[in-house]
């Protein structure tokens, strides 16, 4: 199975049994994006942009929704 990446439209070969009745993160290796993405019987049912983390791949909770950061000085 192949589905394309929600950020950057690259492919991303998920060619395992595991993905045919799969509920979980995926991972574009061309962009780092992470998705969560529920398949049924090897189709795709839902696939969008995982929440709960930052799209750099550090793992920092996604900040929305905030106004501009002020940066103190030391």
């Amino acid at each position: 199975m192949k589905i394309k990446c929600i950020s950057c439209g690259r492919d991303v070969n998920l060619d395992h049994r595991v993905f045919e009745d799969y509920e979980g993160p995926v991972k574009c290796f061309s962009c780092s994006t992470m998705m969560e993405m529920k398949t049924m019987r090897g189709l795709v049912d839902s696939l969008s942009f995982l929440r709960g983390i930052d799209q750099t791949g550090v793992g920092e909770p996604v900040r929305q929704n905030v106004g501009p950061r002020v940066h103190q000085q030391s």
